[in-house]
């Protein structure tokens, strides 16, 4: 399978994936976080408060 995708990269990636077992389940992912005493939900302020952080 590796042969045939060899110019495929994200198919590579699922390949090797499956191979080891690993799975992305999205439903494990917090849906909120907590910043500054503050519980975050919508998306684009953890995007910017992930940002500021890596920034730092």
């Amino acid at each position: 399978m590796l042969n045939e995708n060899i110019f495929n990269m994200k198919k590579t990636w699922t390949i090797l994936k499956q191979a080891i077992g690993k799975s992305y389940d999205k439903s494990s992912f917090p849906h909120s976080f907590c910043i500054n005493g503050q519980n975050i939900t919508e998306r684009t302020k953890l995007a910017e408060e992930f940002n500021n952080h890596f920034i730092k």
